[in-house]
């Protein structure tokens, strides 16, 4: 029998306003109360299960969560819940088998990274779990991550080991040996399985003690040395030559010697022959690949006083063969600092850090390659806002640290830059990007670096964008389609998806597309770019309140406080725009709230309370308008626009004095400080903003004549001496012409024509 769906809707509605004031048992009994309409409800389900959790009510939210389980919901935000509450419960291996359901969706979705996310946590709980091990270790494989799959193939077998499954252990191992037939951990388990399948019979053949030079090679990432995976052309290849050069030419130089000793060495002074000898041998030895020698002649030059950037790098080089990665880096960097060498220099220690297995400073070192190559491809007046989208990369990987993504883009990286033609590459990337991004957009080469078929998608997303241009939009949108078919995990392809729709006023389906682009580079754990989609949806429709509220929270969540209470400042304008007062009001408390965490808490509380302030001005609510210009005066006690706002509240609400004296104290902290011109602004808005108000102008003047600016203090003096005269104030008048007539100005005659018209004593 189908439920009521009002009475279920006005249960919902009035369960969330209980959860909002945390009146949890009233919001348990309005969420049973719908689901005794519909009892598979998702989000009741959900609800009433976030409320036991939020009482630590634990087994009961359980109980919630395996009933909608048993319903069919198989969510994963459901399942992360539900694997998050049986781990709080101690119920690890249970907690273990959701986190291993939750990576088969995200296989599903082809969320590989996710997907072994999911499968590591399984382990953390269940160490010996056989289906996440296997699953963790083929993945690796796949990825071409041999180390880390042999160890997941070790813990396995150990774990099978242990259950006396010693069978499958040895099966385990067999597969971890074809990746490493010379591992030592895999040969030695296996020698000790076979012991304890076979006591009795000892193994028919001796293994081979490894030897020290093969224990070295083991303790090294599985790829051949940097120099060998390099291709002419590269740019550690091309500084290479460069630094060849300058050395041969260094031979011809007839003031070598004399340079040389000039600085400071350790070692005796050399002839010119012997200099040019050590450098002849340096480079034979580094060119016949005889490592040891050309670092002992290099170091040997060093030590005499050729302090030059082509020997530092070329040394550095020659340490990073020998796998000494501290003194290659100390080498490398001396280089970095010489323009000519600094892109090879950064990339070879990008290279040094990576053979290391620190990703993070790997790919720190070359994305400040890719940037710097990237710099020459674009406009000076976009240099800035490149500079920009980097650090916003480096910044982003450098939170990831060492993750799965970080791992692949520095490889996409690598390959890209270390190619021998990369230069023409950059060139026509460069050609495509600037193609394709739209109206002040600016797109970078990371942008597109590790998308398998990139140069496919590129030209695809070219003809899209012609067709576009050209008013072909059902054309342009079959291509779109047929394009994200084809890759549909590149979000550029939906983002130009998402801009034929804006193209179309299609805004509904336009903003779907961008939420579900952002959404998906946060899961990625791409936050920059996510950022970068709601500020492109944000500048087609800057007054939608919802994606400007999402945009807040992932840069809090970033901890980019300044950048997020900027947008709460847009936030709470909509809000006022829209005609939304109290929403705004309630966003401006939050920032507040939130501006403690800023780069000046000061400045950022009194920019909001400046916001709120003219909503209650607005809405003539001088009361709380006179509240929040007192916590800014507590705050900042001579900010102007507080101050001045204050006055007029005087004055507004009859309390003229109080006004003058308000005045009167912003003036003089400024005049106190020798800001006199600051204080002479002050009193020419307060005359703007009273006109009429004779104790303002007469300050103004006074402020004129004690700078000795005569007539400017005249012309105030004049205007006060009319406002007088309108008011019948006669007295107050007279007095006003005959402060002029002391002045002298050069009409002053007229002024005591006047003041023996208005019954004053002629002076």
């Amino acid at each position: 029998m189908a439920g009521n769906r009002r009475h279920f809707e006005r249960a919902m509605k009035r369960a969330k306003d209980h959860v909002e004031r945390h009146e949890w048992s009233k919001a348990v009994a309005q969420y049973e109360q719908a689901l005794a309409e519909f009892s598979d409800d998702l989000s009741a389900l959900s609800g009433l299960a976030q409320v036991y959790l939020n009482t630590q009510q634990l087994e009961k939210a359980l109980a919630i969560y395996q009933q909608a389980r048993q319903g069919g919901a198989d969510a994963p935000p459901m399942l992360e819940r539900m694997a998050d509450t049986q781990e709080r419960l101690g119920r690890l291996e249970e907690a273990a088998d959701t986190y291993v359901t939750l990576a088969d969706h995200a296989l599903q979705e082809r969320e590989i990274d996710r997907a072994i996310h999911f499968w590591k946590r399984a382990t953390q709980l269940a160490s010996g779990h056989p289906i996440a091990r296997l699953n963790l270790a083929k993945a690796y494989v796949s990825q071409g991550r041999a180390k880390r799959a042999i160890k997941e193939y070790l813990a396995l077998a150990r774990a099978f080991q242990r259950e006396g499954r010693l069978d499958q252990a040895m099966n385990i191992c067999q597969q971890a040996l074809m990746l490493d037939p010379r591992n030592t951990q895999v040969l030695s388990l296996m020698g000790t399985l076979r012991d304890l399948l076979e006591p009795a019979v000892k193994p028919e053949t001796d293994l081979k003690p490894l030897s020290k030079a093969d224990l070295e090679a083991l303790s090294f990432e599985d790829e051949p040395s940097p120099s060998s995976r390099r291709e002419e052309g590269s740019p550690v290849d091309m500084a290479q030559q460069r630094a060849f050069g300058a050395l041969a030419e260094a031979v011809f130089e007839e003031n070598l010697v004399k340079v040389i000793a000039s600085r400071p060495s350790s070692s005796p002074a050399l002839t010119k022959h012997q200099i040019d000898t050590l450098i002849g041998q340096a480079l034979d030895f580094e060119r016949q690949g005889l490592v040891n020698e050309g670092v002992a002649v290099y170091e040997q030059l060093l030590k005499a006083g050729m302090d030059r950037p082509e020997v530092h790098f070329n040394l550095g080089l020659l340490y990073q063969e020998k796998r000494r990665w501290d003194e290659a880096v100390h080498h490398l960097s001396m280089a970095q600092t010489h323009q000519e060498y600094k892109l090879g220099a950064l990339f070879a220690v990008g290279e040094c850090y990576r053979a290391q297995g620190n990703v993070a400073q790997a790919l720190t070192h070359f994305l400040e390659v890719l940037k710097l190559v990237d710099l020459t491809t674009v406009r000076p007046d976009q240099a800035d806002d490149l500079n920009r989208l980097y650090k916003g990369l480096t910044d982003g990987y450098a939170k990831e640290g060492s993750s799965e993504r970080a791992r692949r883009f520095t490889n996409a990286l690598v390959q890209f830059l270390g190619s021998k033609d990369w230069e023409k590459k950059v060139k026509k990337t460069r050609e495509c990007l600037n193609s394709i991004a739209g109206e002040g957009e600016l797109m970078t080469l990371a942008d597109i670096i590790g998308v398998p078929g990139s140069e496919a998608i590129l030209k695809s997303m070219v003809h899209i964008q012609e067709l576009a241009r050209k008013n072909k939009v059902t054309t342009a949108l079959e291509e779109a389609y047929g394009a994200i078919r084809v890759s549909p995990f590149y979000l550029p392809l939906h983002l130009q998806l998402g801009d034929i729709f804006l193209g179309r006023g299609r805004f509904s389906e336009a903003t779907d597309k961008f939420l579900m682009v952002a959404h998906l580079y946060q899961v990625r754990g791409d936050a920059r770019a996510a950022i970068d989609v709601y500020h492109r949806l944000l500048r087609a429709s800057p007054m939608d309140v919802t994606v400007r509220t999402s945009l807040v929270d992932l840069l809090v969540s970033r901890g980019d406080i300044d950048d997020a209470l900027n947008e709460y400042l847009a936030l709470g304008e909509a809000y006022f725009q829209l005609a939304q007062v109290n929403k705004a009001l309630e966003k401006y408390n939050e920032a507040i709230r939130l501006s403690r965490r800023g780069s000046d808490e000061s400045v950022w509380t009194t920019r909001f309370l400046h916001c709120m302030g003219d909503i209650y001005l607005q809405r003539v609510d001088w009361r709380r308008a006179f509240e929040i210009y007192q916590r800014i005066k507590k705050i900042l006690p001579y900010d102007e626009r507080a101050c001045l706002n204050m006055v007029d509240l005087y004055y507004k609400m009859g309390h003229s004095r109080k006004g003058l004296a308000e005045l009167d104290a912003l003036v003089g902290h400024f005049y106190k400080n020798q800001k006199f011109e600051k204080a002479i602004a002050i009193l020419q808005n307060a005359v703007q903003m009273w006109p009429e108000e004779e104790a303002v102008r007469f300050r103004l003047a006074q402020a004129y004549l004690s700078r000795g600016n005569k007539e400017q203090a005249v012309a105030e003096l004049d205007a006060l001496g009319d406002l007088q005269l309108k008011a019948g104030h006669t007295d107050r008048a007279i007095e006003t012409i005959r402060s002029i007539i002391k002045i002298n100005p050069p009409n002053v005659d007229s002024y005591r024509q006047l003041l023996s018209q208005i019954g004053g004593q002629r002076l």
